[in-house]
């Protein structure tokens, strides 16, 4: 209705519903990258890097040809990750979760793409925001060292894994570093048994 409004007084700013569906499926990760059960939801990391690694070639594409004459280009995606829980969610007691007034995530979130030289292409003006947040794992789950000892296992395990992304402008590598922590996942990252 806004849109037929617009258009009647000549202004045509709104795209169609369609197209505002398109462009928000483009943000998604391919559906085979993403597994979903009634108490957790994964995506799969590889996939995941080389999706935001594409949609910031994408975006910064101008700015990527003005440092570089280079292609394709050897650039870097420089990536913060960790976990955490938190409780006390309201339960809605929903079929086949046993408990959801927990969660557990692991998540990531792009800092930084640069060229070998170290001009930089893209860079996250807003690293603290849950803006560029991509989450890796939801769990309806309490945080135990148990969990964060598999969690932690099993990210690893996928970013000794991850393989550059190759396409016509660039060569990209993933750069994971762990600094998204509270002090309770450090103790079972470190093995330290007090606070």
């Amino acid at each position: 209705m806004m849109q037929q409004r617009g258009k009647k007084v000549g202004c045509s700013l709104l795209p169609s519903y369609k197209r505002v569906s398109k462009a928000k499926a483009a943000c998604l990760p391919p559906q085979s990258a993403i597994a979903v059960e009634p108490d957790q939801a994964r995506v799969k990391m590889q996939q995941l890097l080389n999706h935001t690694a594409t949609r910031l070639l994408q975006l910064q594409a101008e700015v990527l040809s003005s440092v570089t004459t280079d292609f394709p280009a050897h650039l870097t995606l420089h990536c913060k990750w960790g976990m955490d829980g938190s409780s006390a969610h309201s339960q809605y007691k929903q079929t086949g979760v046993a408990q959801d007034d927990q969660m557990f995530i692991v998540s990531l979130v792009p800092l930084q793409l640069e060229t070998r030289s170290g001009a930089i292409v893209w860079r996250n003006a807003t690293p603290s925001s849950t803006r560029f947040c991509r989450p890796l794992s939801l769990q309806f789950a309490e945080e135990t060292k148990a969990l964060t000892e598999d969690e932690l296992q099993r990210t690893r395990a996928e970013i000794a894994e991850l393989q550059p992304l190759v396409t016509d402008a660039a060569i990209v590598t993933h750069m994971m570093t762990m600094t998204m922590v509270d002090g309770k996942t450090v103790n079972v990252a470190t093995g330290t048994a007090s606070t």
